[in-house]
This record gives C-alpha cells, sequence and structure tokens, in this order.
C-alpha cells in the first residue's frame, strides 16, 4: 500500500499543479484586455459588414469592458458604424478600441492615434491610424466626426449608382 501512495501521489500532485498553470496562464491569456486580441486573418469576420477581415493595416478591434467581448471589424470605419448602429452607448466611452497601425501593422490605441486621410482602406472610409503626429492628420474626434460624413457620401453613391443601374 506504501508503494502505490509513493508512485500515486506524485502523479496526482503533477497533474494538479500543470491544471492550476493551464488554469491561471490560459485564462489570464485570454482576458488581457489592455493588449489587442489576435485576429485569425482571412478567418475572422467583420461585425459589421460580415467580410473576412484580412488588411493588416486598417484592422480594428472594440473590446467591451463589461462583458470583455470583442468585436473585429476590417476598417475603422465599420467599428466606428457597428457602435452607433449597435447603441453602445452604455459602454464605448470605457471601451479599449485598436486599430492596426496604417504603416506597420503594429497596434494603437485608436484614441491616442494620428489619423491620416487618402489611405486606401477595405471599405472605402480612406483613413489610416499613425502612431506619429503628420501634418493634416486628425485627432479621435475630427476622425470620428469624418467617417460620419465619409459614410453619408459612401452611401449617396451606392444610391446615384442603383438608379444608374435601375434606369438602364
Amino acid at each position: 500500500m506504501n508503494r502505490i501512495k509513493i508512485v500515486v501521489l506524485p502523479i496526482i500532485l503533477i497533474i494538479a499543479i500543470v491544471g492550476v498553470y493551464i488554469a491561471v496562464f490560459g485564462i489570464s491569456e485570454r482576458t488581457d484586455f489592455n493588449k489587442p486580441i489576435p485576429i485569425l486573418w482571412s478567418k475572422d469576420i467583420c461585425a459589421q459588414c460580415g467580410m473576412s477581415i484580412v488588411d493588416r493595416f486598417h484592422a480594428a478591434e472594440i473590446v467591451n469592458p463589461k462583458t470583455k467581448e470583442v468585436y473585429k471589424f476590417d476598417d475603422i470605419g465599420d467599428a466606428v458604424i457597428w457602435a452607433k448602429k449597435n447603441k453602445t452607448t452604455d459602454w464605448l466611452s470605457e471601451s479599449v478600441i485598436w486599430v492596426a497601425d496604417s504603416k506597420t501593422g503594429r497596434w494603437l490605441n485608436a484614441r491616442k492615434a494620428y489619423w491620416v486621410k487618402g489611405q486606401r482602406t477595405p471599405m472605402g472610409y480612406g483613413l489610416g491610424a499613425v502612431s506619429k503626429f503628420a501634418p493634416g492628420s486628425l485627432n479621435w474626434k475630427q476622425a470620428v466626426k469624418y467617417l460620419f460624413i465619409k459614410r453619408k457620401k459612401l452611401l449617396d453613391g451606392k444610391m446615384k449608382m442603383k438608379m444608374k443601374m435601375n434606369n438602364r
């Protein structure tokens, strides 16, 4: 009986230690919302438009601070439009919004980034984030305002195109 205790107890102890290690480090890695959650390129889907996220220089994420749910987007324009449509007002101001740097692909805090116009973006909003000030760049509030104006222009353009197609 003592032989069984000598063999079984260390095995149980090792299993317990490995289990605790996996539980602690596995969970903490998945719930660290102070850094972006990796996007599975070409597999993750944009929460706004349903397209695969493939552009590593314009992707965005919004983390709900209350539920810790992560919403991924192919373009900052889709992220901002989604936030407005989904009535996130009770938590959006406290959320973490991550965006890929349009030059390096590194993640930036969207509210601290500088925004440059004239980018070729997945959904046509044309704004790219950069980490350093550039002449003519926008701050976060200006960028959001610009995105809503751009959205209206994009929708107006789609309506004109649809009307042209219907008149043929």
